[in-house]
């Protein structure tokens, strides 16, 4: 652990301690890479499907918000889930390069490694100084565990890992305290136009802008209370600073969304505003609720993640003891402020999962840093603090988030579609599980099979319509694709699986020995009628395999299986 330099040894200087910044972020850097990229290779989860889906229609439709049905003008916010267009821009970019998995997430990974690198820079604006409780050496060594702590965090590797807009909140929210805190440091003016970008950025990429502006203003509370005891910047600087942030502010968002500038945003509002009461229900120790109770995030944080909560109580408790001492300075208290503002708006949100509280989490993480900077005057302490802090950042919980278990991470889209793409005539059209997104993406978007968005739809999961079930069963639909990444029981609609369940099986995904396949395609047999079609009868132990209401490991046409995996061992 670094300690102050002794008597009579001169303080580091300027370009070295430049070089000590550039070193610490280029490990920062890689480390973040390297745990966020593995998880990027499993298929689309539904919402990203329908983001890379609405990211299709093109940069312009979505800055203006254009649907492509005249009958229904917010077809295109539905596909964004009433989002702002940031994200399915970024996704419409990465696809025109490469609409693989991989690469339509590359630009939330840099998003997540970029949050690290920004936890790093406010660990140094907030812990060294004057006002701050470190000295220059000890503050980037206790910056730099803050931000490999933010580096190696589940939560926000799952954030910086997939194509949701969590990882560009984070990022923003991060850049604009950065750039609030250097104002209240008396920094150069420009400062208020960076700050007003990251709200600009804020404004097209989530409604988190509004709560943005409200920690905005609790963080400057610090400064104005010590101006109006004297000492006030002068008109013409504040002046100058809400020009410049209100420049940086427009530029922004009128060029990713004008629209929002228009009133799309309260479009977006309204819809939100309509979801308030809507129940979101979730189990927690095996007891469901309806909507989940205020001391959920407290539970789940201090039993999955036991280290990363001791350090967040240990680093509260350090800002306690220097408000106390009457040493928290400005800087300090703006993040304490901040930090306080968005918890209270997590918490009286929608709380579907502890994943949900990701944004929160590198702001945690630097109050957790107060410990190290408190410690850092004894080196005793200071090195139990670090080896503690060390230790805790390798701990996993014992239940993997959503999403980010092994198998969810498996791809199984890829192969199916290759095989989708080699059966599939004009004309032809499937019904497929999770709203039939990811099967369009991949088969219009990835193979370009001759197929319309009206020729793959989504699969009933509680009721389908009696024209639904009539056309199945008239033989008008050829494929039936059933799957889910993060289960093995995907739920249909009685009335539909009763009929499919009745055809072949020409494909199903590789599992491990044992483990039901989660990705299942079901073939329409040959119509008498339609002795055009070259369909042959499947082996015998591919036939009437399916188990009850959901895919098994099943059949591969190069691997059969035994009939143990055929049925599911351990159901």
């Amino acid at each position: 652990m670094p300690v102050p330099p002794p008597a009579g040894r001169s303080a580091p200087r300027r370009w070295q301690l430049g070089l000590v910044d550039a070193l610490l972020c280029t490990a920062l850097l890689a480390i973040a890479a390297a745990t966020r990229m593995p998880a990027t290779r499993g298929d689309l989860w539904q919402d990203e499907a329908s983001y890379a889906l609405a990211g299709a229609r093109g940069f312009q439709a979505n800055r203006w918000d254009r649907s492509d049905s005249a009958s229904d003008p917010e077809k295109l916010l539905r596909l964004r889930h009433y989002h702002p267009p940031l994200t399915v821009q970024l996704l419409g970019f990465a696809a025109s390069r490469s609409p693989v998995e991989a690469s339509l997430r590359l630009p939330f990974v840099a998003a997540g490694c970029l949050c690290v690198l920004l936890v790093y820079a406010l660990g140094l604006a907030v812990l060294a100084g004057p006002d701050g409780p470190a000295s220059p050496a000890a503050s980037r060594w206790a910056a730099f565990l803050c931000g490999l702590f933010a580096a190696l965090s589940p939560p926000m590797i799952r954030a910086g890992s997939h194509a949701l807009p969590w990882a560009l909140i984070t990022l923003w929210l991060l850049a604009l305290l950065w750039a609030l805190i250097r104002l209240l440091q008396g920094r150069h003016v420009l400062w208020g136009a960076a700050a007003g970008a990251a709200l600009g950025g804020l404004f097209a990429t989530s409604e988190y802008f509004l709560p943005a502006i409200l920690a905005s203003l609790a963080a400057a509370v610090p400064a104005v209370a010590v101006w109006t005891r004297g000492n006030p910047p002068s008109r013409r600087r504040g002046a100058a600073t809400a020009a410049l942030g209100a420049a940086g502010f427009l530029v922004v968002a009128w060029t990713l969304w004008p629209a929002g500038l228009s009133g799309a945003w309260l479009t977006v509002l309204s819809h939100y505003a309509r979801m308030a009461d809507d129940p979101w229900p979730v189990v927690i120790e095996g007891v469901p609720f309806e909507r989940a109770p205020r001391w959920a995030y407290l539970h789940w944080y201090s039993r999955l993640f036991l280290p990363a909560f001791l350090y967040w109580c240990a680093g509260l408790g350090a800002m306690a003891w220097l408000a106390w001492r009457r040493r928290l300075g400005i800087p300090a208290q703006a993040l304490a402020l901040y930090t306080g503002v968005l918890l209270a708006v997590a918490h009286a949100s929608h709380i579907i999962g502890p994943e949900y509280l990701a944004h929160a989490v590198p702001f945690l993480m630097l109050v957790g840093g107060f410990a190290l900077g408190a410690a850092s005057a004894r080196p005793d302490l200071s090195a139990w603090a670090t080896v503690a802090v060390l230790a805790g950042m390798w701990h996993r919980p014992a239940e993997p988030l959503a999403g980010m278990e092994p198998r969810a991470l498996q791809p199984r889209w890829p192969e199916a579609a290759r095989f989708l793409a080699a059966r599939w005539r004009r004309g032809d059209r499937a019904l497929a599980s999770q709203y039939g997104l990811s099967a369009r993406w991949h088969l219009i978007h990835i193979r370009g099979v001759p197929a319309a968005e009206g020729d793959i739809e989504a699969l009933p999961e509680s009721s389908a319509r009696d024209s639904l079930v009539q056309e199945l069963r008239q033989g008008r639909w050829r494929f039936v694709i059933v799957g889910n990444p993060f289960m093995d029981y995907v739920p249909t609609a009685n009335a539909l699986r009763h009929i499919y369940l009745k055809w072949p099986v020409v494909w199903a995904s590789r599992e491990s020995p044992g483990e039901r396949s989660r990705l299942v395609i079901h073939e329409r047999p040959p119509r008498r009628a339609d002795p055009a079609r070259s369909w042959k009868r499947p082996p015998a132990h591919a036939r009437r395999h399916q188990l009850g209401n959901g895919p098994v490991a099943v059949h591969h046409a190069h691997k059969p299986q035994s009939r143990r995996q055929m049925h599911g061992a351990g159901r």
